[in-house]
């Protein structure tokens, strides 16, 4: 099995990082310490008996999407989307004030 894996300096040597699924990290002075740390996490893993496998979904799903992308109630969706993110980021804003005015 073979994936990739991110390797960063950071201040203490080096950080080697897997993505989803794994989602594992692992630091190291160097960056073969970092990536053999990451090794031997995966190893664990795979003894304990986790495993990674490829799905292969039936039927056309470029028709589904297509036909999910028509759907009229979809710009509904996308817009309610978008006036939540703008009430959510006007929140962390108001709190991130009232953060820095505590700090004052």
């Amino acid at each position: 099995m073979t994936f990739s894996v991110l390797t960063e300096p950071i201040a203490t040597g080096f950080r080697a990082s897997t993505g989803a699924p794994w989602s594992l990290f692992a630091e190291g002075p160097t960056e073969a310490a970092a990536l053999n740390a990451l090794r031997a996490m995966v190893d664990r893993k795979c003894l304990g008996g986790a495993r990674i496998h490829q799905l292969n979904i039936p039927g056309d799903l470029r028709a589904a999407w297509d036909e999910l992308a028509s759907d009229p109630s979809r710009d509904e969706h996308v817009q309610a989307m978008a006036d939540y993110r703008k009430t959510r980021e006007a929140e962390e804003e108001r709190t991130e004030s009232e953060r820095n005015r505590v700090r004052e």
